[in-house]
C-alpha cells in the first residue's frame, strides 16, 4: 500500500510548496491474500487488521481508498468469502470505493455495502462503446481501456467526467494476451497457487529478459494529459502497486506533481490576464 512512503510524499511536497496542493485525492491496493483479488498477484506482508487501520488512517487524511477486488473469474460460491466480506464492513466509508471486474460482485457490494464507490476495472478488458454506455450506468466510475486513451472521437460519446484513466500503462497496444493474463491471474489468486505464477502463460514482457523493449506506447505525456483535462476528463489514474516505491516516487513526481504545478501556473496566468 506504499502507507508511509506515500503520506511522507504529501507531508514533503505540502512543505516544499508552503501549501498542500491536492496532489492525490485516492490510492487503490488490495491486501494480499484475499481471493477477490484480480489484476496482480500479491502476498500477505502484515494482517487484514492492519490492512483495516492504514485504510482508516488515509481516509483520516482526506484520502479515499480504491480496494482492487478485480477477479474476473468469481462465482456466487467466492461470494460467501468470510475475509473479503469482513474487509468489505470494516472498511465501508462514502470515501473509499471497490474496483471489480465481475458484475456478479458489483451486485453483492450494491446489495450488502451500499457506502463503496463502485468501480469498474480495466480488467473488463473491453474496447466496445456500447460496454461503456452501460458501464456507464451501471458504476461510479469506470477504467477507460488504455489502448482508447488518445481516441477522441470515441471519448467524446461518453461522460467524461465519470472515466478514469491510466496514464502510465506500460503494456502493448492492442496486446493479445491482456484479457488472457488477467484470468491467469485471477485463476492463481483462487487456487492460491501463486508460486507457479511465472510458469503459467501470462504477460509478454515479463517472459523476456529485456522488458524495456516492450511497451511504451501506452505511456501518456503531459500534453496527452493536457489534451484529456481539456476534453473533461477528470480522474486520473497511476498503475505500480507492484513496483518499488522508487519507481512510484519518479511516477508521482512526472504525472502528478508536475501536472499539477502547470495547472495552477496556467490558472495563475490566466487570472492575471483578467
Amino acid at each position: 500500500m506504499f502507507f508511509h512512503e506515500i503520506l511522507r510524499y504529501i507531508d514533503e511536497r505540502k512543505c516544499f510548496y508552503g501549501r498542500d496542493l491536492g496532489l492525490v485525492s485516492s490510492v487503490y491496493d488490495c491486501p494480499g491474500g484475499l481471493s477477490w483479488e484480480g489484476g496482480r498477484v500479491t502476498m500477505a506482508r502484515f494482517s487484514l487488521e492492519e490492512s483495516v487501520r492504514r485504510v482508516k488512517a488515509y481516509n483520516e487524511r482526506g484520502l479515499g481508498f480504491n480496494i482492487a477486488f478485480s477477479n474476473v473469474l468469481l462465482t456466487e460460491r467466492e461470494l460467501g468469502d468470510e475475509y473479503c466480506n469482513w474487509f468489505l464492513e470494516q472498511c465501508q466509508s462514502k470515501q473509499n470505493g471497490v474496483i471489480v471486474a465481475s458484475d456478479l460482485l458489483r451486485n453483492h457490494i450494491r446489495q450488502n455495502y451500499p457506502q463503496y464507490r463502485l468501480i469498474a476495472s480495466i480488467c473488463f478488458c473491453r474496447t466496445d462503446l456500447e460496454f461503456y454506455k452501460k458501464a456507464l450506468d451501471e458504476y461510479d466510475l469506470v477504467v477507460l481501456h488504455p489502448d482508447l486513451n488518445r481516441d477522441l472521437k470515441y471519448i467524446r460519446q461518453l461522460d467524461m467526467s465519470r472515466l478514469e484513466v491510466l496514464v502510465n500503462e506500460d503494456c502493448f497496444y492492442n496486446c493479445p494476451n491482456r484479457l488472457q493474463h488477467y484470468k491467469n491471474i485471477s485463476q492463481l489468486v483462487l487456487s492460491n497457487q501463486r508460486v507457479f505464477y511465472r510458469d503459467r502463460m501470462g504477460c509478454l514482457s515479463e517472459a523476456m529478459f529485456e522488458r524495456s523493449r516492450f511497451g511504451g506506447e501506452l505511456l501518456l505525456s503531459q500534453g496527452d494529459i493536457d489534451w484529456l483535462s481539456d476534453l473533461g476528463v477528470r480522474h486520473f489514474k497511476l498503475q505500480g502497486r507492484q513496483e518499488s516505491w522508487d519507481y512510484m516516487h519518479r511516477e508521482l513526481g512526472k504525472y502528478v506533481e508536475q501536472t499539477t504545478i502547470r495547472t495552477i501556473l496556467k490558472r495563475y496566468t490566466e487570472l492575471v490576464r483578467e
